[in-house]
């Protein structure tokens, strides 16, 4: 019988016995784990459609179970599955797709031209021209209304321009009359041009007026401010005009007393003074005419100041004559009388009523001390009547 001896080293050889056959496993509820790649492969080639038949389909039946009982890596994760399902899958709705769009095609060819479709059904709603050319060239399609507008506003400018100056010219009036005016052809022809704009532009708005008739708040707008202009017009008419009719009168006046200057110097020269009057008749040193005394000479009322009271009267109508004559003079003294009358007697009888109060403050303040003292002369008799008595009970 031998020894069981002691083998040393790395290469030892083990004694194979007999091997247990492996037991079958019970299949898992979701096997997809389970499978191996070949597997796999299997199972897509039969998402494919493709069939292996005879001894193919037998090798990979036994290779897949010959490789189920080695240590197999992770198998892909059931998202990467169905992406490749999905890549792959599905192919016969696609090839169908194509079908019907390649007969679509054939029946019309712009079929899926949605762009163009709905461009051209656009231009037709709007009624709009194409801006193409058929020559193939772009046109602008906004540029020519900005040039027309600011060939609009240049023109308004030009106009406005002009006024302004002709106003400048009609206030210098005859200052630069005597001057050389030079006026080109150019600025003859833009003058007759903006003239004839101006022209169409207010034909126009009487046409916009008449097909309007009249209405809206434009309209409206444009009557007030029209009547507003009329209403300044005639202030500025009268301010002129009673400024023509001052000078006139002063310069009336002034002659008037020219006149009376010299019929007094004539006067006094009858008389033996000596006035000094130059050729005209008009005295050159007024003092001659002054006399020992005051001098108080009471001043006509000339025409021309009875003619401008006149025309005060008449501006501002029989409603203010009472109150710029006489009598609304008289009238208003009486007011602002009667008025100061009545802030007079109320300060009276406030200053009387504040006497009052003042006086009946110190009565009362009289009586209170008063009272006072009375109290301490009645405690004063009271506490030497107490001392009376107990002095006359220890004795």
């Amino acid at each position: 019988m031998s020894k069981p001896g002691f083998a040393f080293g790395l290469n030892t050889a083990k004694k194979l016995g007999p091997t247990k056959p492996a037991s079958r496993s019970r299949p898992v509820a979701f096997g997809g784990d389970d499978d191996s790649d070949d597997s796999g492969a299997g199972g897509e080639a039969r998402a494919m459609g493709v069939e292996v038949i005879g001894e193919e389909e037998a090798d990979l039946r036994t290779k897949s179970k010959s490789k189920s009982t080695r240590i197999q890596p992770p198998n892909l994760k059931p998202k990467a599955k169905e992406r490749t399902s999905a890549l792959f899958g599905d192919l016969s709705s696609s090839l169908t797709s194509r079908k019907h769009a390649q007969a679509a095609q054939e029946v019309d060819p712009t079929v899926y031209e949605y762009d163009s479709v709905y461009d051209s059904m656009k231009r037709a709603k709007s009624g709009a021209k194409d801006d193409v050319e058929p020559g193939g060239e772009r046109k602008p399609k906004y540029m020519q209304g900005l040039m027309r507008a600011a060939q609009t506003r240049k023109r308004d400018a030009l106009i406005a321009e002009e006024t302004k100056v002709a106003r400048e010219r009609e206030a210098e009036g005859d200052e630069f009359a005597d001057k050389e005016t030079i006026v080109t052809e150019a600025y003859k022809r833009q003058l007759e041009e903006n003239k004839r704009l101006k022209e169409e532009e207010r034909r126009r708005e009487e046409e916009d007026a008449k097909r309007n008739k009249g209405g809206g708040m434009s309209a409206f707008y444009r009557r007030f401010l029209d009547k507003d202009e009329e209403r300044h017009a005639e202030a500025v008419k009268a301010v002129q005009e009673r400024q023509a009719t001052t000078a006139d009168d002063e310069a009336e006046t002034e002659r008037d007393d020219e006149k009376e200057e010299a019929a007094l110097a004539q006067e006094l020269n009858a008389k033996g003074a000596s006035v000094a009057v130059n050729e005209d008749g008009h005295v050159v040193d007024k003092r001659q005419l002054l006399k020992g005394g005051l001098n108080l000479g009471g001043k006509k009322r000339g025409a021309a100041t009875e003619r401008q009271g006149q025309q005060q009267h008449a501006h501002h109508g029989s409603t203010r004559a009472g109150q710029t004559g006489l009598g609304g003079k008289k009238a208003m003294w009486e007011r602002q009388s009667r008025m100061v009358e009545e802030q007079r007697a109320k300060t009276q009888k406030r200053r009387l009523e504040a006497d009052d109060e003042m006086r009946r403050e110190r009565e009362r303040e009289t009586k209170s001390r008063k009272t006072e003292e009375e109290r301490l002369q009645a405690r004063e008799r009271y506490l030497a009547r107490k001392k009376a008595a107990e002095e006359a009970k220890g004795n």
